[in-house]
């Protein structure tokens, strides 16, 4: 195996420190957890204390600032991500007050609008199912337009089929994309959404597909199989990553399973670096398209484990890409030439998300005690 050379290195210049728990699930939580970064690059921010509180630093440490989000069950926090700069976020739904009575109102709310500031609510958005229960409306997964007149909300699994689209003008959901595209016998929910840096076009990852719908109209204009590969009996394809590249001509999907993993010479499934490294169905989980078209660019395997919804990044100047494996490794990888992905450094299990910062001089990821900072060093 030959690994791509001449790619990035990470130098950590800091780690910003966050409350770390074990749930009653038995879950690791910690600042980690969906860790996101404001579009004008002076605030991150991520859950703590399992969900019942959001962090919220700036990129050089001098700032942080915590407030709590009151709900019955922190884990049921999916989304978190920046409006009007660093003044607002949209979270899960959250209670005003640490009340069951204001807890019970939020089972048909879909997420909620905070002051970044403050944490104070300044709306509950509501969901397709307003008399809902045990908090069937949330928002699993939210992707908002470059201009921010757009938020794509997928929801809880069974609720809703569709992906709703809501104005940020009055929050009213505008439209709902039926991604059965006539075909009623369909019944997959959606697994990833973004929107292209032009705001133009909204991605979504249904069914082993990319479907890509205009702006605006929301009407579909074309359909990519990702994933035509016939699964083997006792498999299944999960999918989770999608990323557009900067420049919007390409778009990477990823399976959340498959890659290769270490199994002894019986087929038992082995600890990391014991026995033998083997493909797992798909044995390419990560997969580039070109989206004039649909045609494949590039496909990788041979890296631990499959990627997960916040794990896979475009570096911003488009020349590759970043994810986490299996293992915890962060790999950067060059769709564009040979050669398999390079390991640039070990974050761990509890690790799950990523992002660069707007001009790529910086990536941040989570693990078990708060975030880690890194700067991106170029080699010649």
């Amino acid at each position: 195996m030959v690994l791509q050379s001449g790619l990035p290195s990470l130098r950590l210049v800091r780690t910003l420190a966050a409350p770390n728990e074990v749930s009653t699930l038995g879950m690791l939580q910690s600042g980690n957890f969906g860790l996101t970064w404001s579009p004008d690059g002076e605030r991150l921010a991520a859950y703590v204390h399992n969900g019942l509180g959001i962090i919220t630093w700036s990129p050089d440490g001098k700032y942080q600032h915590e407030f709590p989000r009151y709900s019955s069950f922190g884990l049921d926090a999916c989304c978190l991500n920046f409006l009007s700069g660093h003044r607002l976020i949209i979270a899960s739904p959250a209670a005003e007050t640490n009340s069951p009575e204001d807890w019970d109102k939020m089972n048909g709310m879909a997420f909620a609008v905070l002051d970044a500031e403050t944490g104070k609510v300044l709306r509950n958005v509501a969901g397709p199912n307003p008399s809902g229960r045990s908090n069937e409306n949330t928002a699993t997964d939210i992707a908002t337009s470059p201009d921010e007149r757009f938020v794509a909300v997928i929801y809880r699994e069974f609720t809703d089929r569709r992906v709703g689209i809501y104005s940020t003008g009055d929050w009213q959901r505008v439209a709902a994309l039926d991604l059965r595209n006539g075909n009623r016998s369909i019944q997959v929910d959606p697994q990833g959404v973004v929107f292209s840096p032009d705001g133009r076009t909204l991605a979504v990852l249904h069914n082993s597909r990319v479907k890509l719908f205009e702006v605006g109209s929301w009407t579909l204009s074309r359909s990519i199989e990702v994933f035509p590969d016939t699964v083997p009996r006792g498999n299944a394809l999960v999918f989770g990553a999608l990323a557009f590249s900067p420049d919007g001509t390409m778009i990477a999907a990823a399976s959340n399973g498959g890659g290769s993993w270490w199994t002894y010479p019986n087929g038992k499934i082995a600890a990391e670096g014991y026995g033998v490294l083997r493909p797992y169905f798909p044995a390419e989980p990560l997969r580039v398209f070109r989206v004039a078209d649909g045609a494949l660019v590039a496909s990788l395997g041979l890296f631990p484990g499959g990627i997960a919804r916040t794990q896979l990044v475009w570096s911003p100047k488009g020349n590759y890409l970043g994810f986490l494996d299996g293992v915890g490794d962060i790999r950067f990888w060059d769709p564009f030439r040979p050669g398999a992905s390079a390991p640039v450094t070990r974050m761990g299990l509890h690790s799950r998300t990523l992002r660069f910062s707007k001009d790529g001089s910086q990536l941040v990821a989570n693990f078990e005690g708060g975030v880690k900072v890194f700067d991106v060093v170029t080699h010649p």
